[in-house]
């Protein structure tokens, strides 16, 4: 009752104020203004990561001595850090666990601020807001899906099999996919996947559809008299296909499943606003944004998942 009681006061401003603003939504200024005291706290724990000095995700300080914690599938380039304070630090990856894509860099820093997690409840209906850079607030959102398991997306060859042959036989090679990268070629005939044989175009999609997104694969082709060897990783469709959804659901993080544990809220985010911790109304960090995964969905790791994760990887390096 608290939640849905704070909620309605966040929403609901004067008729004067609201013709003020050009947003009325949960992300119009006069909300995030409220917000405000909730992520202010932060202001010193959060830093902007940048790849070649464009922006590519936030990074939430683990350690006073130069830890930081973000999204590792963002982190490509010379890496550097911005804070709140005005500086920017080069940094530099120290460990990554790949099931969460998370990754721990440092810089040359000894005050950083570190962030404190909380083993808050994280009960569907939970109002949170995600934090920026510098504590900024960036947006409110509810818990839609406790934390759970969220299952990689399917991977995707990126061919179209013939209906009309014998056997599974390439009738149409997509633009800009794992199998246009490996070199697949119309009319070639899937003889076996990873070894093992397939005879029709039904065993060969059933075995390429088990396979998740990023996930190696071999491909025995006949080619003519000839027998070809394939080598690829599966992808996440062409890139139409990925203009296409955007269109639709709007910018998604490149890797937004596959993670362990994670909760669902439905803020909106951009992908590179991931790394950023998520507090609840009572100003308690209680998860790390890792994927901006849909229209209205956005996954989180648990704070305390984070805290353990970020143990280990200190341990492992």
């Amino acid at each position: 009752m608290r939640c849905t009681w704070i909620l309605a006061v966040l929403l609901c401003a004067t008729p004067t104020a609201r013709a003020q603003e050009e947003d009325h939504g949960r992300n119009a200024p006069a909300v995030l203004r409220m917000l405000q005291p909730h992520t202010a706290p932060l202001a010193d724990s959060v830093a902007t990561v940048l790849s070649n000095d464009a922006p590519v995700a936030l990074a939430t300080v683990v350690d006073s001595k130069g830890l930081l914690v973000t999204k590792a599938s963002e982190l490509v380039g010379l890496l550097s850090c911005s804070f709140g304070d005005g500086r920017t630090l080069p940094a530099r990856i120290v460990a990554q666990d790949a099931g969460f894509d998370l990754a721990l860099i440092a810089v040359e820093a000894k005050d950083l601020v570190p962030i404190r997690w909380d083993a808050a409840d994280l009960a569907v209906g939970r109002v949170v807001a995600s934090s920026g850079a510098a504590g900024r607030p960036l947006a409110l959102g509810i818990v839609g899906v406790a934390p759970k398991t969220v299952l990689g997306g399917r991977g995707r060859l990126g061919v179209v099999l013939s209906f009309e042959s014998q056997g599974a036989v390439v009738a149409r090679v997509n633009a800009d996919t794992a199998a246009d990268a490996a070199g697949v070629q119309i009319g070639d005939r899937i003889l076996a996947v990873d070894g093992v044989p397939v005879a029709t175009r039904r065993e060969a999609t059933d075995a390429i559809r088990k396979r998740r997104a990023g996930e190696s694969l071999r491909l025995t082709l006949g080619r003519g008299d000839e027998m070809v060897l394939a080598k690829l990783s599966l992808g996440r469709g062409s890139r139409e296909r990925r203009a296409r959804r955007s269109e639709l659901q709007g910018e998604q993080s490149s890797v937004r499943a596959g993670f362990p544990s994670a909760f669902q809220h439905d803020t909106a985010l951009l992908p590179e606003q991931c790394g950023g911790p998520v507090v609840d109304l009572r100003g308690r960090a209680v998860g790390l944004n890792i994927a901006r995964a849909g229209r209205v969905a956005t996954y989180a790791i648990p704070g305390s998942r984070v805290q353990a994760l970020v143990e280990g990887l200190r341990e492992g390096h």
